[in-house]
């Protein structure tokens, strides 16, 4: 955690305490999953939340699923790094396992919010990776691209991936974030002040809804801040009611837009007019298949399939440590 005066080892235990987005799909029966790469790692972002991870024991730390909470033995907890369920080898990649084996919950015409955190050999982390993040990143778009699970399990037909990175991604920003400090000031209840702008990330948007070569730009003049917010608000609106109701008291990374501004719900990204969308062929991403080399722990890029990654050799690497 980055504290107000911009010391970055600044450390919060046990749990922050607020509603979530995932109360909301709870809430409303739409099946979410958080595929991370270690229970008590800092992108394992539930174990900060308290009715989440349940942890409220002291020192044992929070995160490690030592409760009922059915969020976490549910939801979290079976889909970590190396995690071991009935049916499966115990894997370094449980979401290409799940894609593989069309192992996603349906209900009825619903789909389901994943979010998926790379282990640190295969995120673009300095000193973490060996070079294989685009391969495991191209590796979720051509399961999905070729799936031939049933909707609304995922597939060609009805998925929207949304890639991005931590932080900044290395890219230079040259727009200055709104406000003084970001927006979000004035929440004294711990639920909004913490939560401001730091530098806007690289996004990409891959789905057969999306625009083909398509960058993002200011509609009708209006300047549209594309954030972090922006992924929660598509969230809301692809799957949740419109009269849903989000206590202002406790917003969410979408409500903290400066005057004037707006906060994308990614829409410009999507080649739809009312409720028809152009569909768009799916076109894989060429990879080497050559499991052999990458389950000898001496993969290189451009040689790991999913079969690579799911059957690689060691133990969860931390994308971030620092």
């Amino acid at each position: 955690m980055v504290s107000p005066s911009n010391v970055e080892s600044t450390s919060v235990y046990p749990c922050f305490e607020h509603p979530t987005l995932t109360d909301l799909l709870d809430s409303n029966s739409i099946p979410w999953r958080w595929y991370s790469d270690q229970a008590n790692s800092i992108w394992t972002a539930p174990n900060a939340i308290s009715h989440i991870c349940n942890n409220d024991s002291g020192n044992d730390g929070c995160g490690k699923g030592n409760g009922s909470n059915h969020d976490w033995t549910n939801n979290v907890a079976p889909y970590l790094e190396l995690a071991t369920r009935t049916g499966y080898t115990p894997t370094l990649a449980p979401f290409l396992q799940d894609l593989q084996n069309c192992n996603f919950p349906a209900t009825g015409s619903v789909g389901g919010v994943y979010f998926v955190v790379p282990d640190g050999r295969w995120s673009d982390h300095a000193s973490k990776n060996i070079g294989l993040g685009p391969d495991y990143v191209a590796n979720i778009v051509n399961l999905v691209g070729n799936s031939t699970c049933p909707s609304p399990k995922p597939n060609w037909s009805n998925t929207v991936i949304l890639i991005t990175w931590d932080d900044w991604g290395g890219w230079y920003d040259h727009v200055s974030p709104s406000g003084p400090d970001g927006p979000g000031i004035g929440y004294s209840n711990n639920a909004g002040g913490q939560y401001v702008y730091g530098f806007r990330v690289p996004l990409l948007v891959v789905s057969t809804f999306a625009k083909q070569h398509y960058i993002s730009s200011p509609i009708g003049g209006a300047l549209i801040e594309h954030d972090f917010g922006s992924v929660l608000r598509f969230i809301e609106e692809t799957f949740l009611p419109p009269s849903t109701f989000i206590n202002p008291i406790y917003p969410y990374a979408d409500g903290f837009v400066g005057a004037g501004q707006i906060v994308s719900d990614l829409s410009d990204f999507f080649d739809c007019s009312g409720q028809q969308c152009n569909l768009h062929p799916f076109q894989p991403i060429t990879l080497v298949n050559n499991s052999q080399v990458c389950s000898q722990n001496t993969c290189k890029s451009n040689q790991c399939d999913s079969t690579c990654f799911i059957k690689y050799q060691g133990n969860p690497t931390d994308p971030d440590d620092e």
